[in-house]
C-alpha cells in the first residue's frame, strides 16, 4: 500500500531529552517501553525510538537546549489506566492528579517532558 492509499495518520512524537540513556531507561524500566531502535555515533546514544504497545511510540533526542518542553497526552482505556496506576505505585514513579481540560495523571520523566493520561473519558 502506497502511502497515498492510507487513511489514517500516523505520528511519532521526538521529544527532546538532556540525556538519551537516561530516556531510555526512565521510560523502560519506570513504564514499561521497549526499544524500537536507536542511533549511536562514538558508542554514545543521540536518537532512540521507545514504544508501548502498537500504537504508542516516542522518538528522544538528545538536545540539551530544547531538553523538557513537551507534553503529550496518551489516552489508554480503563483497564490500561488501571494499570498505569499500578505500574506508578510500584516503580515509585512521581506523579499527580491534574487538571488539562480534564482530570489527568500527570507523569514528569526526568527532563521535565510531561506525559498526561486522562482519567475521565
Amino acid at each position: 500500500m502506497s502511502i497515498k492509499e492510507k487513511q489514517d495518520w500516523y505520528t511519532r512524537p521526538e521529544i527532546f531529552v538532556a540525556n538519551v540513556a537516561e530516556g531510555i531507561d526512565f521510560y523502560t524500566k519506570k513504564l514499561s517501553f521497549k526499544i524500537a531502535w536507536d542511533y549511536k555515533e562514538d558508542e554514545k546514544v543521540l536518537v532512540a525510538q521507545v514504544y508501548r504497545g502498537g500504537k504508542c511510540e516516542v522518538i528522544l533526542a538528545e538536545d540539551a537546549n530544547r531538553s523538557g518542553m513537551a507534553r503529550l497526552f496518551i489516552e489508554l482505556l480503563p483497564h490500561e489506566l488501571s494499570q498505569l496506576e499500578s505500574e506508578i505505585e510500584k516503580n515509585n514513579i512521581e506523579s499527580r492528579h491534574s487538571t488539562w481540560g480534564m482530570p489527568v495523571i500527570e507523569i514528569k520523566d526526568p527532563f521535565g517532558n510531561e506525559l498526561l493520561f486522562p482519567i475521565e473519558q
